[in-house]
């Protein structure tokens, strides 16, 4: 439903959107208003064991100089064309006769890994579920704002068929938000809604919520007809694909070669020699020996930092014979290895040295592989270990000459810590990272790179990296 005189008068055409962070929706049009509303639709199983769509609407854009009656995507620019015609009575959006305006994405790609970068803020899907309903974001929510069921307002009602124009609501009730549970990358909370029931539609308000980094949301609407509710049990999105960072988030790499500049080789400073395959993922340069031999780096420096990014390990070799079997890996402050390789999927139990494994320290808590030849990804929360200076007794205080003598080795106040993600899957939970991990650079305070390993390896191709952020 378009509840009347809320989101939607006279809704008029359609169309499909097929790239950027909408793609798989609909935009529709409304003579009356003179704007553009969204759609997100699912297909949901009702207690008659029939699949039937249903789903939320959004608003979109307003200010469109007449109401909006036919809308074409532009064969070379990829915009939105809306058409308008303009009429008497009450029915067109008033004072406006005719109009043609142009929509231009505001995010800064159609497809590939950065579709989204640039989009606004706001509700991405509604969706439901068992017991509520489950709400993804464009961004990155407040984490505090995300869980505190006063951050979200939800009322319900019914419509019955009757001589009056526009459909009133029937049984209008307001619901308590009885629990938000977010997933682990804020962008996502699962809503536990008091007397949930079917056929209804449910408006659903956020209350000063803001992204992480502050910014407003476009639009705090969304209505949903709940025709059916769903018996699926939710699980919090595996982002892989297209992932969406955050406003000031850094590419290492997204597929282009521009991108790949934002990485250089470890040993010598020189250009990444990693091959960028056909499908925009990045190679790595498999040594015949010698561990870490074509490493790369970032050409930026990070202390406390989150990390998006998606790997790929072919089948093939022996995890018993040195590990060969696609192993690879990515180093916080070119320190602390998450491991990269084929593991294979549970039933095996994770392992203290394989992939998700925070290396040779602490194995996962569970195996969250999907095997070998398939995208994987991690998220990465790290942060850096704290150190102070210390120094030894006796000299003069206020002597700069004697007080640098005096100066010792920094004193590491904290070790390191990670939470990990694998595949949607919290595999470490705020883990503490005793000391470097093997085949590392010594510890120290200050910013370093980060790196991704190359290792000998026997599997069927190389180790390969997309959509990698900071």
């Amino acid at each position: 439903w378009f509840p009347h005189g809320e989101i939607g008068n006279s809704p008029s055409e359609p169309v499909l959107v097929h790239d950027g962070p909408h793609r798989g929706q609909m935009y529709v049009g409304d003579v009356t208003y003179g704007g553009v509303t969204r759609v997100y639709a699912e297909r949901i199983t009702g207690s008659d064991g029939m699949a039937r769509y249903q789903g939320a609407v959004f608003p979109m854009s307003q200010g469109i100089e007449a109401g909006v009656n036919r809308m074409a995507w532009g064969p070379e620019d990829g915009a939105l064309y809306l058409g308008g015609v303009g009429s008497n009575g009450n029915w067109n959006h008033q004072g406006h006769t005719f109009g043609l305006e142009r929509l231009a994405p505001a995010w800064d790609g159609h497809a590939g890994p950065d579709a989204a970068r640039g989009a606004a803020f706001e509700m991405l899907r509604v969706q439901s579920a068992p017991k509520g309903f489950m709400i993804t974001f464009t961004q990155p929510v407040d984490a505090a704002a995300l869980v505190d069921p006063a951050h979200y307002e939800v009322k319900s009602w019914r419509y019955e068929p009757t001589e009056q124009y526009g459909g009133p609501k029937v049984d209008v009730r307001s619901h308590q938000v009885t629990s938000a549970t977010a997933s682990p990358d804020s962008r996502q909370s699962l809503l536990e809604i008091a007397d949930l029931a079917p056929v209804r539609v449910y408006a659903i308000t956020l209350k000063n919520m803001k992204a992480a980094d502050g910014t407003e949301p476009w639009s705090t609407n969304a209505w949903y007809t709940l025709n059916a509710i769903s018996k699926k049990d939710m699980a919090f999105e595996h982002f892989v694909g297209s992932p969406v960072p955050t406003a000031d988030a850094l590419w290492l790499f997204d597929g282009a070669a521009s991108h790949a500049s934002a990485m250089h080789m470890a040993k010598d400073g020189e250009p990444c020699d990693w091959k960028i395959e056909r499908d925009g993922s990045l190679a790595v340069h498999t040594p015949k020996d010698g561990i870490g031999e074509f490493d790369i780096v970032s050409r930026a420096a990070f202390e406390d930092c989150f990390v998006h990014l998606e790997w790929l390990s072919p089948a093939g070799g022996n995890v018993k014979d040195g590990q060969r079997n696609g192993n690879s890996g990515i180093k916080l402050m070119e320190r602390y290895e998450v491991q990269i390789m084929n593991s294979a999927q549970a039933p095996e139990p994770p392992q203290f040295n394989e992939a998700g494994s925070i290396y040779r320290q602490t194995a996962p808590d569970v195996n969250a592989s999907t095997g070998a030849g398939t995208w994987q990804s991690y998220d990465i929360w790290f942060t850096a270990p704290k150190w102070e200076a210390s120094t030894s007794s006796g000299g003069t205080s206020d002597d700069p000459v004697d007080a640098r003598a005096r100066k010792t080795a920094p004193r590491k106040l904290k070790n390191a810590r990670m939470t990990v993600v694998w595949n949607g899957v919290l595999v470490h939970n705020n883990v503490e990272v005793r000391d470097k991990t093997g085949l590392s650079g010594t510890e120290a305070p200050g910013p370093a790179r980060i790196l991704l390993q190359s290792h000998p390896s026997d599997a069927e191709g190389p180790v390969r990296f997309r959509n990698i952020w900071v």
